[in-house]
C-alpha cells in the first residue's frame, strides 16, 4: 500500500460567473463598470466538494507535466521536463499546514472559503516551486553569470532548511547545460525534496505570499478520502524567512 499524507486546501466560493471571490476580482469588475454577481453559499460549495471530492469541478484548472512515474529520470536528465512529447495531468494546490490554508483563505476572505483536509498518496505530490524556490534558482543563475557568488552559502543553507539537502543536486547544477527554469522544476518532482518540504515549519515570505509549504496534487481526491470540511479562520502568518534577503543581499544594510 502506498504511503499517504494529509493535506489542507482552502477552497474559495465562486461567483455566479465562475470567478473566485476576493479583492482582485471585485476591483476588476468595478474598474470595468460591472456589478458584482452574487457569491454562492458556502453550504452549496461544501455540498459539491462532499459529493465530487477534489479538485472542485467548478474551480480553475491547472495542468502539470506528467512526470510522476519518471522522477528518477529527472535526476540524471532534468531537461526531460521540457520534452514536448510528454503530456499534461490536471492538478490543484494544497499544503500540509492548516495555518497556511487559512492564510490563503484570508487573501480572498475567510468568510467566503472553506477548509478541506484530505488524504492523498505522497507519490502524487510535487513541490509548488512558484514564488520562493524558483526565484532562488533564477537569481542564483544570474549571480553566477555576474560572478557574484559570495552569498551562495546563505542561499544553499536556506534551501536545505526548507526543501532538504536533495534540492542542492539541482541548485548546484546552475551554470551548466540546463537553465534555472528546468532545474527548479525537476527539483519540484524529486520525492526527497517533497518529503523535506512537508516537514518545513518556518514561515516563508515571497512575492506577497506567506506559507510554510506548498504542493501541487497531481491526482483527483475522491469523496471518501476527505477527512474534514470546516470553516476557515482569518489568519495572517508572520514571516520568518524572507526571499528578499537572498535575492537582494545587502539591500537592507
Amino acid at each position: 500500500m502506498s504511503e499517504t499524507v494529509q493535506l489542507w486546501r482552502a477552497q474559495v466560493a465562486q461567483y455566479a460567473d465562475g470567478t473566485p471571490s476576493g479583492f482582485g476580482s471585485a476591483f476588476e469588475r468595478i474598474s470595468k463598470g460591472r456589478a458584482e454577481p452574487k457569491l454562492e453559499p458556502l453550504e452549496q460549495l461544501e455540498s459539491r466538494i462532499r459529493e465530487s471530492g477534489l479538485p472542485d469541478k467548478n474551480a480553475q484548472k491547472w495542468g502539470f507535466v506528467d512526470l510522476l512515474d519518471r522522477r528518477m529520470d529527472l535526476r540524471a536528465n532534468p531537461d526531460l521536463y521540457r520534452d514536448k512529447e510528454i503530456g499534461k495531468v490536471q492538478g490543484f494546490f494544497a499544503t500540509s499546514d492548516r495555518e497556511t490554508a487559512c492564510e490563503y483563505a484570508s487573501r480572498y476572505g475567510a468568510s467566503s472559503s472553506i477548509l478541506v483536509q484530505f488524504e492523498v498518496p505522497l507519490s502524487k505530490l510535487i513541490v509548488d516551486c512558484r514564488d520562493f524556490l524558483d526565484r532562488m534558482f533564477i537569481f542564483g543563475e544570474a549571480f553566477l553569470r555576474k560572478n557574484q557568488t559570495h552569498h551562495f552559502d546563505a542561499m544553499r543553507d536556506c534551501l536545505v532548511d526548507s526543501w532538504g539537502p536533495a534540492v542542492l543536486d539541482y541548485f548546484d547544477a546552475l551554470g551548466g547545460e540546463n537553465p534555472a527554469s528546468v532545474l527548479v522544476n525537476a527539483a519540484a518532482y524529486d520525492e526527497r525534496v517533497v518529503r523535506a518540504h512537508l516537514e518545513n515549519r518556518a514561515v516563508l515570505s515571497a512575492r506577497g505570499n506567506q506559507y510554510r509549504n506548498q504542493f501541487a496534487v497531481l491526482t483527483s481526491v475522491p469523496p471518501e478520502k476527505l477527512i474534514v470540511i470546516e470553516s476557515a479562520d482569518e489568519r495572517h502568518l508572520v514571516p520568518e524567512v524572507d526571499l528578499h534577503t537572498y535575492i537582494f543581499p545587502g539591500s537592507d544594510d
